[in-house]
């Protein structure tokens, strides 16, 4: 009999928050939910949320969930759905979905996770259609982080990619003023680790036809909006944290809003 216990630990928020101008206030979505460390299941649900009348959402949906399989291996979902986003009357989405899916195996040293289910649907900034392009492939066949490290340090070809990707050596005279103050970038050659977490994102490749909007990596910058970073990935040895939309807005509405935030891991004991 395995004298270990499984820690389960998950959580999934659909939007919050928090305003600097034209007022101070923390934005709270609430369907915010976290899953207990025996596993189990947590759901919550919030309908027709408006934020004064800067934010609406139709329907904003999360739950997280986790049991053991009868191959002995420990899994957990953690999912968050926004339906019918607007965000100033400026961006907008049919439906956003942060999913994250992870499996311990009984004998396994580090738990596979992978995002496979995110997706944007009928995304919009300013009108303008975007299409994001989500690189499930490669986070699914590297699904743990020692695989992904691996084949990122064997491999010249993939990490040349992965640094233009996910700008880990963009000098930071090729980025926008202030850009570093609001967004996690390394800056260096070698594996960008820090207290255990490589920034990186789920997008692929974003299309759209806007003069008006910069594209960097997976940020979008448009004026007098701010920064919109889509599918942020944080990885970590024996975790995964998504954030499907984070916002840094700027001039007249200042602050920083991110939606469909989910994470997940647990480990066992001892």
């Amino acid at each position: 009999m395995d004298p270990r216990v499984f820690l389960y630990r998950g959580y999934a928020l659909g939007l919050g928050g928090t305003l600097r101008r034209p007022f101070q206030e923390v934005v709270d979505g609430g369907a915010s939910v976290a899953l207990p460390i025996v596993g189990g299941y947590n759901a919550a649900r919030v309908q027709n949320y408006r934020y004064r009348e800067l934010i609406s959402i139709k329907d904003v949906r999360t739950y997280t969930t986790g049991s053991q399989s009868k191959d002995g291996a420990y899994n957990t979902v953690v999912s968050a759905v926004m339906e019918g986003l607007n965000i100033l009357d400026f961006i907008t989405a049919d439906a956003v979905v942060g999913r994250l899916s992870s499996r311990h195996a009984p004998d396994g040293a580090e738990p596979e996770i992978v995002a496979t289910g995110s997706t944007f649907h009928n995304l919009r900034i300013g009108g303008h259609p975007i299409e994001v392009d989500l690189d499930h492939d490669m986070f699914g066949s590297l699904s743990t982080y020692s695989s992904f490290r691996n084949r990122f340090e064997r491999d010249d070809e993939f990490q040349e990619m992965i640094q233009r990707r996910f700008m880990w050596t963009t000098p930071p005279d090729k980025l926008p003023p202030g850009f570093l103050n609001s967004v996690p970038l390394p800056n260096r050659k070698y594996w960008p680790e820090s207290r255990g977490m490589v920034p990186c994102s789920l997008v692929r490749d974003v299309r759209y036809e806007a003069l008006e909007i910069e594209r960097y990596g997976h940020i979008l910058c448009v004026p007098q909006v701010g920064y919109i970073a889509l599918g942020e990935l944080f990885m970590s040895q024996y975790a995964r944290r998504l954030t499907m939309m984070r916002l840094v807005l700027g001039s007249p509405v200042e602050g920083d809003v991110c939606g469909c935030d989910v994470e997940t891991d647990g480990t066992t004991y001892p």
